[in-house]
């Protein structure tokens, strides 16, 4: 009898643990951040017009491009204009903060000598710059006769506030797909502190949030081999095996930390239920035996089934705990079917979430089952004390069937019971997700969006382009805004985001197909 594999599921679970998922979501907002300020450092916003002045510099040139309203009707188009122009622009005599003229020791002497009557004081020096704050901070730096110090010159590129009111940088802060919330922060602390941003090092502070992601997630595996050689962990190290030591902490045995030591895949290398040698994980030269030693699951058919067969569209109602199937949403193509061959009266999709804090990773089959047992209503239909969800989507991407679609959910409560007709014939989407911080954190109740993973995102993509292709006419809402006019605290019930707004995304592009 062989040794028992280590389930792909379980390994997979110990990357959730292991939070790299959210760390690297970390990384990439800041590299989005990053974009929006060197969008805003290097753009000029007089390009469109010849003599617009910002920060007291003049345009000399204009765009040839079209106005932007021009292609204000793609989205890819609007993109194209944030192509940087030549913005060449002049210095004028009213720079803020900056005495720009200059006079001279006898003016007399000059209006004999020219036989008129000249100006108190006159620019002297001519200072072409490209326009945006970057250049014009580089340009007040380098014009000769200046009284310039630092601090006149941030608070003259600190005038340059027109850069991020410009609606060329507005649209493509949209574009980069950044929360509407953080563009709202960056946006304000731009128009207050500009200076200070065209001050800062974006590839510096890049390599930093890399660092500190490295480290994180060093930490949360135990740091294995290479983490505290290299500011960015193990990764790209030979011998790194961070797959192998994500084996390693699902088994119980730990990272691998030291070349010359064999790592266990399982204490002892002895399966206790088959009592056959298990092989090494990784050996003494850093090599791994991941192949060997996890269950990749059948790539062949087999002549008998292994596991209950799950018929699409199953309208069995679950009437004990041991009916609950938890089958998996394979693909695109099987949910359209499943939805299509649905024949309850559908018009609803409700959206909630677990309220579960970061380092939670409920299963379906765990969410639902500790529900059950905390149920506080004990309804006599035994359906009704299951968590009232059709497709939950845990944070690795998974979308778990609970109920079948054909089963109506209940609303639970009497005050909420009052929309009963809606969930009638609404589908529920639940993600596995709510707090943005791990158990025991001070922030107890700071719920948000941001506690939804990129890969739920890709899953609640495919299932809304479905749902929205089957009934274009149906209302998508959150739980929250569904029971907003019911109960107090309804942001409890998540999702944390505007259900309705985005699905009027998701008609555009839709529409756009």
């Amino acid at each position: 009898m062989a040794f028992t594999k280590i389930s792909s599921t379980r390994l997979k679970s110990e990357v959730n643990r292991s939070n790299i998922s959210a760390n690297q979501s970390s990384v990439d907002l800041e590299a989005s951040r990053q974009q929006m300020i060197r969008l805003a450092k290097e753009f000029a916003p007089t390009q469109e017009e010849i003599g617009a002045i910002n920060a007291g510099f003049a345009s000399l040139t204009e765009s040839v491009k079209p106005a932007l309203e021009a292609y204000a009707k793609r989205a890819e188009e609007v993109a194209k204009t944030i192509k940087k122009d030549p913005a060449i622009s002049e210095m004028t005599s009213n720079v803020p903060n900056i005495t720009v003229n200059k006079s001279p020791a006898t003016k007399a002497n000059v209006d004999t000598l020219v036989g008129a009557t000249t100006s108190a004081s006159k620019k002297l020096n001519k200072v072409i710059s490209a326009g945006s704050p970057t250049a014009i901070k580089k340009s007040l730096e380098d014009a000769p006769g200046l009284d310039a110090t630092a601090d006149k010159i941030a608070a003259a590129v600190k005038s340059a506030q027109d850069v991020i009111n410009d609606p060329v940088i507005q649209q493509k802060f949209v574009d980069l797909g950044i929360p509407e919330e953080e563009v709202t922060a960056l946006t304000s602390q731009l128009s207050t502190s500009l200076d200070k941003f065209v001050e800062e090092d974006g590839p510096t502070i890049m390599s930093n949030a890399l660092s500190d992601m490295s480290s994180r997630v060093d930490r949360q595996m135990g740091n294995p081999i290479g983490s505290t050689s290299s500011p960015f962990g193990s990764i790209g190290l030979d011998f790194g095996n961070i797959l192998g030591s994500l084996t390693g902490l699902s088994t119980g045995t730990g990272p691998f930390k030291e070349l010359g030591q064999e790592l266990e895949t399982i204490a002892g290398s002895i399966d206790p239920l088959t009592g056959e040698s298990v092989p090494i994980l990784i050996d003494k030269a850093g090599n791994t035996n991941i192949n060997k030693v996890i269950d990749k699951g059948l790539k062949t058919a087999v002549s008998e089934p292994t596991t209950p067969i799950f018929t699409i569209g199953n309208s069995d109602t679950p009437q004990s705990e041991a009916d609950f199937q938890y089958n998996p949403v394979n693909d695109k193509k099987e949910f359209e079917i499943e939805i299509k061959n649905a024949t309850r009266e559908l018009d609803h999709v409700i959206v909630n979430w677990s309220l579960s804090h970061s380092n939670e990773f409920f299963s379906a089959k765990e969410f639902n089952e500790t529900h059950l047992k905390n149920a506080i209503n004990n309804f006599s239909d035994f359906v009704n004390n299951a968590i009232q969800t059709h497709y939950f989507i845990q944070k690795d991407g998974l979308v778990i069937r609970i109920l079948p679609i054909e089963t109506k959910p209940l609303a639970f409560t009497s005050v909420l019971g009052a929309k009963q007709k809606i969930y009638d014939k609404a589908i529920v989407v639940q993600f596995d997700a709510g707090y943005v911080h791990p158990i025991g954190s001070a922030n107890t109740g700071n719920f948000s969006e941001k506690s939804i993973t990129p890969e739920q995102w890709k899953s609640f993509d495919m299932i809304m382009d479905v749902l929205y292709r089957f009934m274009p006419g149906g209302t998508f809402i959150g739980q929250d805004a569904l029971h907003a006019d019911q109960i107090d605290n309804y942001g409890v019930n998540g999702p944390g985001f505007d259900v309705d707004t985005y699905m009027n995304k998701k008609r555009e592009m839709i529409d756009v197909k």
